[in-house]
């Protein structure tokens, strides 16, 4: 979405990642972003692709770069939960609304 000034914003999803040696894990979610309003990412939950690329091998900043894109734009996540003992691992993909914690509460409708 433009600004004011006609310039198209970069955003994100509202993630923060760790490296876990060849892979790349959620650390946290902030609080009103995509990704915390989705209900469905979890710390600890590994990032496998975006948008249909392989991401696995790859590191925290080339993660980084396949999310963050114009504010208002899709980009789908697709993740593997790591199981338990008792529970195999299972995987999962998420569509994320690229936006600050501003912009998602203004396109839900919760501003004042």
């Amino acid at each position: 979405m433009a600004s004011s000034d006609g310039t198209v914003k970069p955003a994100g999803v509202g993630l923060y990642f760790q490296e876990d040696g060849d892979r790349v894990a959620v650390n946290h979610l902030i609080r009103g972003g995509s990704a915390d309003r989705s209900g469905l990412i979890r710390p600890g939950d590994l990032v496998v692709g975006i948008d249909g690329r392989d991401m696995q091998g790859r590191g925290v900043d080339d993660m980084r770069n396949a999310i963050v894109g114009s504010e208002g734009t899709i980009v789908v996540i697709s993740f593997v939960r790591p199981g338990s003992d008792a529970q195999a691992a299972s995987n999962f993909s998420v569509d994320l609304v690229r936006g600050s914690p501003d912009y998602m509460a203004e396109l839900y409708g919760e501003t004042d």
